[in-house]
C-alpha cells in the first residue's frame, strides 16, 4: 500500500487528526480507510502512553479488518452506521478477538469502552474512527461522546475529502496549462 505525494499529505491528515483525539477524547484512536470498498487500510494510529502504542500497532497489525467482518470497522464502513460499546467485557472481547493472543493484547491494552464512527462526507464512506478508553483513565464513553465523535468524524471527513479534490483540481489545472504551451 504505498502513498506517494499527495496521498501522503492526505496520511498526515488522518495522523493529525488521530493525534488531537487523543488524549482529548480517546487514550487510543485509529483511523481505517478504504478504497472504493476493497481492503481496509490503518492509516493512523494514536496511543495516550507510548509503551502501549507498539501493543496497539502490533494487534492492528496482526489482524486488520476484514471487509466481511459481522461487527467492528467493517460493519461501521458497510453500514454508515457507528457501533457504541460503552463498556466493554471479557465476553465482548473474547467475542471479537480472532485468537488468544488477540484476546491477550486486548487484555493488556486495558480496553474499558469503544466507538467506532463512520468518516464519511457527500454520501460516501471513507473510513471509520476508531475511539477507545483503557481502564487506567477511568473515564467511560457516552451517548454524549458517541455524539460529539460522529460530528468530529464528519468534519474530519470533510476536510480530508477537501483536500483531495482540491488536491486533484490543481493536478488537472497543471495538465491543461501544460497541454496549452504544448500548441
Amino acid at each position: 500500500y504505498g502513498l506517494v505525494g499527495s496521498e501522503m499529505c492526505i496520511r498526515d491528515r488522518w495522523t493529525n487528526i488521530a493525534q488531537v483525539v487523543v488524549p482529548l477524547l480517546a487514550d487510543w484512536c485509529v483511523v481505517y480507510i478504504t478504497q472504493e470498498g476493497q481492503s481496509i487500510h490503518a492509516v493512523a494510529v494514536a496511543h495516550a502512553d507510548p509503551q502501549k502504542k507498539a501493543l496497539a500497532d502490533g494487534l492492528r497489525r496482526r489482524h486488520p479488518p476484514t471487509p466481511d467482518a459481522p461487527r467492528g470497522v467493517a460493519q461501521v464502513l458497510r453500514t454508515g452506521r457507528p457501533e457504541f460499546y460503552p463498556e466493554t467485557s471479557d465476553e465482548l472481547l473474547a467475542a471479537i478477538a480472532r485468537d488468544a493472543k488477540d484476546l491477550e493484547l486486548a487484555q493488556l491494552l486495558g480496553l474499558k469502552s469503544v466507538m467506532i464512527v463512520p468518516l464519511a462526507t457527500r454520501g460516501h464512506t471513507l473510513g471509520a474512527l476508531t475511539l477507545v478508553v483503557s481502564a487506567e483513565s477511568g473515564r467511560q464513553y457516552t451517548a454524549d461522546d458517541l455524539a460529539l465523535a460522529e460530528e468530529l468524524a464528519q468534519r474530519a471527513a470533510l476536510a480530508v475529502d477537501n483536500a483531495r479534490l482540491y488536491t486533484q483540481a490543481q493536478q488537472l489545472n497543471a495538465e491543461l496549462e501544460e497541454r496549452v504551451l504544448q500548441r
